[in-house]
Parts: structure tokens; C-alpha cells; sequence
């Protein structure tokens, strides 16, 4: 008859999810939407930015574009913060091991 083969429906729709839910989507494609949504969705784009773990530094400096864009000037200083906090302990650290 033609119709969608359910086993490639479930495939197709696996690798959208995976792609979707990847670390470098949820920055590129989370952001527009929620901010497209009216009511929750700056308050929800504000939990996803403080929630992104921050690995490098380009990853918080994607973050911190993405919160100068939709003036989210108090998620940015607090992500700062945190990472200058975190990158202090890990000097201390690290400077522990040399000595």
C-alpha cells in the first residue's frame, strides 16, 4: 500500500532526538524557542543556561553571548562567578600537587 514503514518512522525519529538533545544543539536551537515562547519560556532558557555544565571556555563564553543577547544579565554575572570560583579552586589545586 505504500504507507510509512514503522521500523524507519522509529529510526528517523531516534536520530532526530539524539541530534537534538546533543550538548551543541541545546545552545544553537534551545534558545530561539524558548524565547519564542511568551509566558515560561525566558524563565526556562534562564534554568537551561545555569544548568549547561561549563567544560571549557567556550562553552561559557557561548553562554554568556547567548545571555547578552536575550539580556539575561544577572544568569551571566552568576555563571561568571561560578566559573572564576571553580577555575581559583583548580589553580589551588593543581599549585597543591606541584609544591
Amino acid at each position: 500500500m505504500g504507507g510509512v514503514n514503522i521500523n524507519e518512522d522509529i529510526i528517523i525519529d531516534k536520530s532526530i532526538h539524539r541530534s537534538i538533545n546533543s550538548r551543541s544543539s541545546v545552545l544553537k536551537i534551545a534558545p530561539i524557542y524558548l524565547a519564542s515562547c511568551i509566558k515560561q519560556g525566558m524563565g526556562l532558557l534562564e534554568i537551561l543556561l545555569r544548568k549547561q555544565p561549563v567544560q571549557n571556555n567556550q562553552v561559557l563564553l557561548k553562554i554568556i553571548e547567548i545571555c547578552r543577547l536575550y539580556e539575561l544579565d544577572s544568569v551571566s554575572s552568576n555563571i561568571m562567578k561560578v566559573s572564576i570560583t571553580m577555575n581559583s579552586a583548580s589553580k589551588e589545586k593543581t599549585q597543591g600537587r606541584i609544591s
